[in-house]
């Protein structure tokens, strides 16, 4: 079976996604793993694949910075079925 955990951060600082995942802001430890993480775009919405090093556990993970929140997406499966399940995704102004 497949697993996707799906999070919403509120973020009412509008920090930028590094900020608000240093750990200290209220988001889990993110973009430390330079030669992995990028930046991507779904549905035309900039987001970020991340491959996390510490304190972390699913294999696939995407950040999405919306206006006063970030939405957090992981699952444990496989990268190609998570991007098809990501290519599925739209987003409403």
């Amino acid at each position: 079976s497949t697993e996707l955990t799906m999070s919403i951060r509120p973020n009412p600082n509008h920090l930028s996604a590094h900020e608000f995942y240093d750990g200290n802001n209220g988001g889990y430890v993110a973009f430390d793993n330079p030669k992995f993480d990028k930046e991507i775009k779904i549905d035309g919405q900039t987001a970020y694949r991340i491959y996390p090093l510490t304190g972390f556990d699913a294999s696939a993970n995407v950040i999405i910075p919306k206006d006063n929140i970030f939405i957090d997406f992981s699952t444990t499966e496989n990268e190609e079925t998570f991007n098809q399940i990501l290519s599925t995704f739209k987003f409403t102004k």
